[in-house]
């Protein structure tokens, strides 16, 4: 009986000691695959990350969203009249003066103007500036029709400083007629002065500022 028992004993450890090094074993197979998938992990993460954006890109973000320091109102020049006609009144000013208006209600934002200004000089004026932006009019004259009694179209821009970009582009909305309605019919100096005021709420909402 103790030969049998002697002969137990070893085999005994042998089998501990073998099960010992399987479960070593698989612990460190498993530590190993994590450490593997945590660096892959980490690695495609960095791989996917997007592109930082350039201080520039930044810059002129930060710009868009921060209210403006100044506002450059322009209007172009007005058609020569035609020959034997007598020059009308400046409705340039008009337009441009409804719009400064509505811009001066911005609280500490600078809002100046000039007139004669084509939208090339316009977009190199905005280039030159740093902090101002430049709204430039134009007023074209079309024909009255039955249907439409707002003789004119009031194109504006809305240009980004440093850049030049234009931000914003499109048609100040006069006030309209409404037939039926004699209490609703404007003048013309009505419907110019509306559409300047228009061209400064779409200015505002474009760069998303209250009054």
């Amino acid at each position: 009986m103790a030969c049998g028992i002697e002969i137990f004993q070893p085999v005994n450890n042998l089998y501990q000691l073998r099960l010992y090094w399987s479960l070593t074993t698989f612990l460190s197979l498993i530590l190993a695959f994590s450490l593997i998938a945590s660096a892959q992990s980490g690695r495609k993460s960095v791989l996917n990350d997007p592109k930082p954006a350039s201080k520039t890109e930044n810059d002129r973000e930060n710009n868009r969203i921060q209210t403006p320091r100044a506002f450059l109102v322009v209007t172009s020049a007005p058609p020569q009249p035609e020959k034997g006609q007598p020059a009308r009144p400046d409705y340039e000013y008009q337009v441009r003066g409804a719009c400064l208006n509505e811009l001066q209600r911005i609280k500490g934002v600078k809002v100046m103007e000039d007139e004669n200004i084509s939208s090339r000089e316009a977009r190199e004026l905005a280039q030159f500036e740093t902090d101002t932006y430049v709204v430039w009019m134009e007023l074209k004259w079309v024909g009255v029709t039955q249907y439409n009694q707002t003789p004119f179209r009031l194109r504006y821009l809305l240009l980004e400083p440093d850049s030049g970009k234009t931000i914003a582009s499109g048609y100040g909305t006069p006030a309209l007629w409404v037939w039926g309605l004699p209490h609703l019919k404007y003048s013309l100096e009505e419907q110019l002065q509306e559409a300047g005021r228009n061209v400064a709420h779409r200015v505002m909402e474009e760069l998303g500022i209250r009054p």
